[in-house]
């Protein structure tokens, strides 16, 4: 039996899990947005910023890849990488 799994819930902005994004210009779905603080060498004097991703329904995004565009608010970022999950999400790394 595969695994299937209901996402409305998690995918729902009016319950503030999700954020409403536009997917390459034209799509406008759900994402559940984090912008992770990043110390690239932790307790010393290294990089440190963010690293955005979005976790994205994979039925919504099903021809997901590097250099799709994703605008959130009024930032615009660029996908760099894209891991399915196998069951049915995508996290899309992102830059701006």
């Amino acid at each position: 039996m595969a695994f299937t799994e209901e996402f409305g819930a998690f995918f729902n902005n009016a319950q503030g899990f999700s954020v409403s994004a536009i997917y390459n210009g034209t799509d406008t779905i759900d994402v559940i947005l984090d912008r992770a603080w990043l110390d690239d060498r932790p307790g010393s004097a290294g990089i440190a910023s963010t690293a955005p991703m979005a976790l994205a329904i994979e039925a919504d995004v099903p021809d997901a890849a590097a250099s799709d565009t994703l605008v959130i608010g009024s930032t615009t970022y660029t996908v760099t990488e894209v891991h399915p999950d196998g069951t049915g999400l995508v996290m899309l790394m992102l830059r701006t």
